[in-house]
């Protein structure tokens, strides 16, 4: 088993630059067992919404925070036991959903200004449904939450919480379920979040930051 080779390419004053003739340039942002990810996969990203802003964050994702997604998706890929590629109608749907909500021409814009094509795109969601269908699998049985759990997240979370933003807390049989879903929710992340570290163990993984500092 290799150990985790994490590099910060910044210590060694490293930045490596990807530049054609009349295009803004790009940079290598991280390498994942040799694999690429660019400045530009993580705009595009950012620029089609194809990550989820962070939980009861209003702020949008930084590139940094893009960034450390993609590395934890391409080491899953790379080295998970599951193999589930996206099939075509998962990517059909999704491409579809996106370009609803995007709205087609603003979407068609956006393609050109990066000059990609729909089939470029595409290759962006095929991972992102891999990924998460490997997660959902693996992780498909629900954690048990005990009544004391709940308990102690209704007096130490829920109540605070109602008491901070003014409002009234409703009695915890009433909310009995919705602190089920959350501590659930939590725990799923927990363990998954401890899985992907295990095989981040394994793998080679450089990180260029001062790529993500260009404009």
């Amino acid at each position: 088993m290799n150990s985790t080779k994490l590099w910060l390419a910044l210590a060694f004053g490293v930045i490596i630059c990807l530049e054609a003739p009349g295009q803004t340039a790009d940079c290598l942002a991280a390498e994942v067992n040799g694999k690429a990810i660019t400045l530009s996969d993580l705009r595009i990203i950012m620029a089609f919404g194809l990550e989820e802003t962070e939980p009861g964050s209003p702020d949008p994702l930084t590139p940094a925070q893009v960034l450390d997604r993609l590395i934890d998706r391409k080491v899953v890929l790379e080295l998970a036991q599951e193999n589930l590629p996206a099939r075509a109608e998962e990517a059909d749907a999704f491409l579809e959903s996106l370009v609803r909500s995007l709205g087609r021409e603003a979407a068609a814009e956006r393609l050109a200004d990066f000059g990609l094509e729909w089939s470029d795109l595409r290759a962006y969601i095929e991972e992102k449904i891999a990924f998460e269908k490997i997660i959902s699998m693996r992780f498909s049985q629900a954690a048990v939450v005990s009544l004391k759990e709940m308990e102690g997240y209704y007096a130490g979370t829920y109540l605070p919480a109602q008491q901070k933003l003014d409002k009234p807390a409703r009695p915890m049989m009433q909310v009995l379920g919705e602190i089920e879903q959350k501590i659930r929710a939590e725990k799923t992340m927990s363990r998954v979040k401890d899985w992907i570290d295990g095989l981040k163990k394994q793998a080679e993984i450089w990180v260029h930051a001062e790529c993500l500092k260009k404009p």
